[in-house]
């Protein structure tokens, strides 16, 4: 499935892909779009559902420390 905007309103279009190359009008603002080659799949993409924050905390695990600890140990904004 081909997903494009129309260049001039920007109103969403989905088209299948055999249509790529087709002409078609806007049904906004009637400019005489062509419809756009599909996109190449991508190898990654990315999941809003897969939490990373824990492979972020094992792989950053010492220098998190060390920012927390330098956090600890920095002198309030009250006594400067």
């Amino acid at each position: 499935m081909i997903t494009f905007d129309c260049p001039k309103c920007g109103r969403g279009y989905k088209a299948p892909d055999e249509h790529a190359g087709k002409e078609v009008l806007c049904k906004e603002c009637k400019h005489l779009i062509t419809i756009p080659p599909p996109q190449a799949k991508s190898e990654t993409r990315f999941d809003s559902d897969y939490d990373t924050s824990g492979m972020f905390m094992t792989k950053n695990h010492d220098l998190l420390q060390a920012l927390l600890k330098h956090e600890r140990e920095a002198p309030s904004i009250e006594t400067l």
